[in-house]
């Protein structure tokens, strides 16, 4: 275990020192989006998918905020309804996401007042709607992966509705204590480590509240694609407790074979759910790697929660060889989408 920790903390600080040129820089994603200077508030319609929407919808419910909808799909469409008086928000790093230009062409054909574009300045389709249409575009950093930049693409947003100051104060939570080994962006590491060692497959994130299952996008998207290379990662599986204790929890208990799970708790929530799930993380530890977290249901902890998961996965994946921030496999259907 010492061991481990010594090669979480090496890797860690080689990625402090070289954050700037380095993919790394997610380790000040929310400074880069301070330094635009741009606030944003109102009725906003936000249009991205995957690492460009996942994250920042999920702190935005936990806001409960309604003034900002998500539009990821194609078929999002059939929900755009009127657009007057809404401000446009945009977010895609290459400009060419085949799902946001769809929406975004039929936002144009709505009308649009005012629009924000969050992409790298770059020529693309994206950039040249952007550039046609007098939109402020917001420069996305070129070394920051989509999946790690929650907390850049969703500053200017943020702090429009006065979070920033919240998000700020988790973030910082953990970077003060950024080589505590007793941190959870240790813990996190460990655990993934220690299922690596254990030829784990599938990875249960076991939510036990609604609120903080809106996380369960994000932190598998993280996961899969930042793992998931070369014969690695697991496959990472959000399921809403105490319900999938009446649908799968039989499968785990029963076949425990390439499984972990990671329960993720709230601080104050209901005594009879909260009972419920020690429980069953009790008897899962009997037969399965499981790791339990504690985590309160506003921005701050969340923040917190969201950013040590960010620290933990580009540790686990360069300790075991891979590049945490790219995603290879899935350029053919990217490419395939744009020759359409």
């Amino acid at each position: 275990m010492k061991d481990k920790i010594q090669e979480i903390a090496k890797v860690i600080k080689s990625g402090l020192e070289n954050h700037i040129n380095t993919e790394w820089i997610f380790i000040i994603a929310d400074k880069i989006g301070e330094k635009t200077g741009i606030q944003v508030k109102g009725n906003i319609n936000w249009v991205g998918i995957g690492g460009s929407s996942s994250g920042p919808r999920a702190l935005f419910k936990i806001a409960d905020n309604n003034s900002v909808q998500f539009f990821e799909s194609p078929e999002d469409k059939k929900i755009m309804g009127k657009t007057k008086g809404k401000i446009l928000y945009v977010v895609s790093k290459s400009g060419e996401t085949y799902e946001t230009l769809v929406l975004v062409r039929e936002f144009c054909k709505r009308g649009i007042n005012r629009a924000f574009i969050v992409t790298q300045k770059l020529e693309s389709d994206l950039l040249k709607i952007a550039e046609k249409n007098r939109w402020e575009i917001i420069d996305f950093p070129e070394k920051l992966s989509g999946r790690f930049s929650t907390f850049f693409i969703s500053y200017p947003v943020l702090k429009g509705f006065g979070y920033h100051t919240k998000v700020r104060m988790g973030i910082e939570e953990v970077r003060k204590k950024i080589y505590n080994q007793g941190s959870l962006h240790f813990k996190i590491a460990e655990f993934l480590l220690e299922s690596e060692e254990r030829k784990i497959v599938d990875m249960f994130l076991c939510f036990y509240s609604r609120k903080l299952y809106e996380l369960g996008e994000n932190i598998s998207q993280l996961i899969a694609e930042s793992l998931g290379k070369n014969g690695k990662g697991f496959s990472p599986i959000p399921v809403l407790g105490p319900q999938f204790q009446h649908s799968v929890a039989q499968l785990i208990l029963g076949n425990p074979a390439g499984k972990s799970a990671i329960f993720i708790l709230p601080k104050t929530g209901v005594k009879e759910t909260l009972h419920e799930a020690y429980v069953t993380a009790k008897v899962f530890s009997e037969k399965i790697p499981t790791l339990t977290i504690e985590v309160g249901e506003n921005l701050k902890d969340v923040s917190t929660l969201l950013f040590s998961f960010q620290i933990a996965i580009a540790t686990f994946g360069e300790i075991i060889g891979i590049n945490p921030f790219d995603q290879p496999e899935v350029r053919k259907i990217r490419e395939l989408l744009r020759t359409k």
